[in-house]
């Protein structure tokens, strides 16, 4: 009987073993972001996506397993799968102010400012919230600037992404209230005296502007926009030695940025020093290869040197970038006007025109072809279209119109 209890007893433990420790192995989704977030602290994201997609599969109403996932995708440079999570994520958790913020900096960059700027309105309704997520302050142009939680104050944030969104829609008063806003709220942050800078440039305040630029190096004197913006500023006013020394500061402080490479390029073509200006468009083309001005740029700095098939190539390849922009056409056919290939000159321009009906600088060029041609009825008619945008030499019209 004794020995009955005993083997009775062990069959109970043994049961309960096996019922805790089955209990224990139980799938949670807190288990599985456990899982997806020891790959993610490795960087392994692929590797994180199978224990995020069981937890969407088996618990599909968990709302943190779309964020994540979210996240994941951002990282692996699928921003449009991403947004679609955050979308679910913030259906089934629609006051997570963690799950908005991601939706709203995502649809930002998306430039779905439809969705991201409710989503950043309704942002400015929640007090600070206590959350174990780091986010990193992006600066716009600098890169990290610093780190933060939900448990700071992220007004001054949302506010700067309301200016930016006001200022990508060119409402620029609304732009500026916004960027005042954000610098009410935290007035060390650079990059919103430069967005606000870059407003009140738009809104053709250039003595605001210009402040701004000032404030900015002020809190930041390696901040590369303000000295780029401030470069910009100086070369229209013709202070061509400081625009020169700003520009070069900028390109110092971050060279990966291509307007501070353009930016010195274009003051070297209006001086004269094509072959330097070149030398910089190569750098900002390495930096940003599908800016199709660029190539254009390039390629008039080539053509001031006389290197015409330099030129070609690069108008050539402006136009394989966008072959509906009339500007590309037409400087490629400025190039075959130049070697005397009238019939593709003609073609060119025709294109241009096509695009732009109201594009004078083509029907004057495409009038000196035809004139060259012979046609002096057709360089006439072309004249007389250009008049209407640009002023026509007078000895030039009497030559096509006279008889």
């Amino acid at each position: 009987m004794l020995a009955f209890i005993s083997v009775m007893r062990l069959f109970v433990a043994i049961s309960l073993l096996i019922s805790t420790t089955l209990l224990a192995q139980k799938v949670t989704p807190e288990r599985l972001i456990a899982q997806a977030e020891a790959f993610i602290i490795k960087q392994q994201y692929l590797e994180s996506l199978q224990p995020l997609n069981e937890c969407i599969e088996k618990f599909p109403v968990f709302a943190d397993g779309y964020k994540l996932r979210g996240e994941v995708k951002e990282k692996l440079e699928k921003p449009f799968e991403a947004l679609t999570d955050f979308n679910i994520a913030v259906a089934l958790n629609p006051e997570s102010p963690e799950i908005l913020l991601n939706r709203a900096i995502l649809a930002f960059k998306l430039k779905r400012f439809d969705l991201a700027k409710p989503d950043f309105r309704k942002l400015l309704y929640f007090r600070n919230t206590e959350t174990n997520t780091v986010y990193f302050r992006l600066s716009n142009n600098e890169g990290v600037d610093n780190i933060m939680t939900l448990q700071s104050n992220i007004h001054d944030l949302v506010y700067n992404y309301l200016g930016l969104i006001d200022y990508e829609l060119n409402d620029f008063d609304s732009a500026i209230y916004n960027f005042d806003a954000a610098i009410a709220i935290n007035g060390k942050q650079p990059d919103y005296y430069a967005h606000r800078g870059l407003a009140n440039l738009k809104a053709n305040e250039i003595k605001k502007a210009t402040q701004d630029f000032y404030f900015a190096l002020q809190l930041n004197p390696e901040h590369s926009v303000s000295k780029n913006n401030l470069a910009t500023i100086k070369r229209k006013e013709g202070n061509v030695a400081e625009a020169e020394k700003l520009f070069r500061e900028a390109k110092l402080a971050n060279a990966k940025a291509q307007q501070h490479h353009s930016g010195l390029a274009l003051l070297q073509m209006e001086s004269g020093q094509y072959a330097e200006a070149i030398l910089n468009f190569d750098t900002a083309i390495l930096i940003e290869p599908k800016d199709g001005e660029l190539f254009i740029s390039r390629g008039l700095a080539k053509e001031k040197l006389n290197d015409l098939n330099g030129a070609m190539r690069d108008y050539s390849y402006a136009i394989k970038l966008d072959d509906q922009w009339p500007k590309a056409w037409f400087v490629q056919g400025n190039i075959f006007l130049k070697k005397n290939q009238l019939t593709e000159a003609l073609e060119n321009y025709t294109i241009a025109i096509s695009l732009d009906a109201d594009y004078a600088l083509a029907y004057h060029n495409r009038a000196i072809a035809y004139m060259r041609l012979g046609n002096k009825k057709k360089a006439c008619e072309d004249i007389l279209k250009a008049e209407k945008g640009i002023i026509i030499d007078a000895a030039s019209k009497a030559k096509m119109c006279g008889n």
